[in-house]
């Protein structure tokens, strides 16, 4: 008979701490990014619509666009850098990378807390649970894949140290690959 391990709850905590965290990262660091993003196409966009709003008809004719042909194609644009900022004010991204990167401070917290050597169970488990947002479960199968990714990466670091980084990365792509090709389902 094969002698299997069960998971003790503990591992399982520190397992889903663990995978939660790298989720939470990752949805942090999307929403820093697309708002950084956001902010700064406006602001650039900004600039350069007050510059034309200023400008002379001279300018729009050194483009090789007529005046009034710039004129209208200003306004357009303003109207798409309005609707583009009002959308990014209610999509509230940099609060929402704000709140991941709480519940990265928390998750972070329980998973030092389960690396003591007292044992036992986690004891703020559910509290923290029950206290950060959840995965949308749309993007949570792709997290999980992340992931999983991610701790096979650094497994790999660990069997060939001093391997590029970007060559594992495709080792590990290749045999995930033809891994999920030759099982089947």
């Amino acid at each position: 008979m094969a002698n299997e391990h069960k998971e003790t709850e503990q591992e399982r905590q520190f397992r889903v701490v663990d995978q939660m965290l790298t989720m939470h990262s990752l949805l942090r660091d999307r929403y820093i990014r697309w708002s950084r993003l956001l902010d700064y196409s406006i602001l650039g966009s900004s600039v350069m619509l007050n510059a034309f709003v200023f400008s002379g008809d001279d300018t729009y004719l050194l483009f090789g666009v007529a005046p009034s042909q710039g004129r209208l194609l200003v306004s357009v644009v303003s109207v798409f850098v309005l609707v583009v900022s009002l959308v990014a004010v209610s999509a509230n991204l940099s609060e929402r990378g704000r709140t991941h990167q709480n519940a990265v401070t928390e998750l972070a917290n329980l998973k030092a807390e389960g690396r003591r050597p007292d044992g036992g169970e986690l004891k703020s488990f559910n509290k923290v649970m029950a206290t950060i947002p959840p995965i949308p479960d749309r993007l949570f199968n792709h997290l999980k894949s992340k992931h999983v990714a991610k701790v096979a990466l650094s497994q790999m670091i660990s069997e060939f140290p001093g391997a590029p980084v970007w060559i594992l990365k495709l080792k590990l792509i290749f045999l995930g690959s033809r891994r999920a090709w030759r099982n089947k389902l």
